[in-house]
């Protein structure tokens, strides 16, 4: 399903008519727009394989994983991958390691990712870190880009608080970003996705 929020839509003037600061974030981007999905074990891939990485050395190794599984980036397919050859597409040998957990526990116990969009925020949460490899930031995402969730904020992004940081001219640390996006509920994942186009 493909989301897009106006820079200039009923969203946006809510959110800049309770904290102005925000108006900057809208002018500079007139839309975002992305696509959710139902695809949850790529979804979680594609996370594990960004963490701690730069968009584009993350975006050019899940490219190389991609390739590598002929755009079959599935359960099954990693777990008869060697680590070997999952290491060659460029993944630390703990991300390989994280990917074929995750794969084990999507053939495990398919149902209990099945239903995973009929939960609340929380109880996803509390699902995904369940997962070797996965952390609250991961699940954050997830909740956000693959659910399409309106009102999540991930206060240890560190792009969200280079953002704010740029909208305050100071530094803004993860407590004090936890106290702003307080004021933007229920449309926090909104405001997140402006700031990432902010800072970029």
């Amino acid at each position: 399903m493909k989301i897009r929020y106006e820079g200039n839509g009923t969203i946006a003037k809510i959110l800049t008519d309770t904290d102005p600061i925000l108006v900057p974030i809208f002018v500079k981007t007139p839309f975002v727009e992305f696509e959710t999905g139902s695809d949850y074990f790529r979804h979680l891939a594609g996370a594990i394989v960004t963490q701690q990485l730069s968009s584009r050395v993350a975006d050019a190794i899940f490219r190389r994983l991609l390739e590598y599984t002929k755009n079959d980036l599935s359960p099954e397919k990693i777990l008869v991958s060697p680590v070997d050859d999952l290491r060659s597409q460029g993944l630390s040998y703990r991300k390989a390691e994280y990917l074929k957990l995750l794969a084990t526990r999507f053939v495990e116990d398919p149902g209990l990712f099945k239903s995973l969009s009929e939960k609340t925020d929380e109880e996803v949460t509390s699902i995904l870190c369940e997962i070797k490899g996965i952390g609250q930031w991961t699940a954050e995402m997830f909740l956000m880009f693959t659910l399409g969730r309106e009102d999540v904020f991930s206060a240890g992004d560190y792009g969200l608080k280079r953002a704010l940081s740029m909208l305050y001219n100071r530094p803004v640390n993860e407590k004090e970003a936890t106290a702003m996006a307080k004021k933007w509920q229920p449309y926090r994942s909104v405001v997140s996705h402006f700031l990432w186009h902010y800072l970029d």
